[in-house]
């Protein structure tokens, strides 16, 4: 059902200083720079995705840490079935260019923060 990992999401108050720790203690390199506040590092062909949280007096400041899941299915909608089927309620399918992803939200987390993709779009 699941093929692979494709990449993690991390919240850092500073990017250079999360680069850093990244670089030195992971050996990681820079894969691309999309901005000042987001950078791609890979490993393994799964992408970590370095993005700069807000100011401390900006809502949503305190998040810091893994922020998103990305994972590769073989079929979404198969996945939303197993979901469901296990009690969950039915994630909305909402299309990302050429991949159709579920936003899940987990028990007990107040955002989505895990989210499953096919390429059948």
């Amino acid at each position: 059902m699941i093929k692979r990992l494709s990449g993690l999401d991390v919240a850092v108050p500073e990017m250079q200083a999360a680069l850093n720790a990244f670089q030195r203690n992971l050996g990681l390199q820079v894969d691309r720079v999309s901005s000042d506040t987001e950078v791609v590092l890979t490993i393994a062909g799964a992408a970590i995705r370095l993005v700069v949280t807000p100011q401390p007096d900006t809502p949503g400041a305190e998040k810091q840490g893994m922020i998103g899941l990305w994972l590769e299915a073989q079929d979404v909608e198969a996945v939303a079935a197993s979901l469901v089927a296990a009690g969950f309620e039915r994630p909305p399918l909402k299309t990302d260019g050429k991949r159709r992803v579920l936003d899940i939200s987990p028990p007990g987390f107040t955002e989505p923060w895990l989210f499953i993709f096919d390429r059948k779009a």
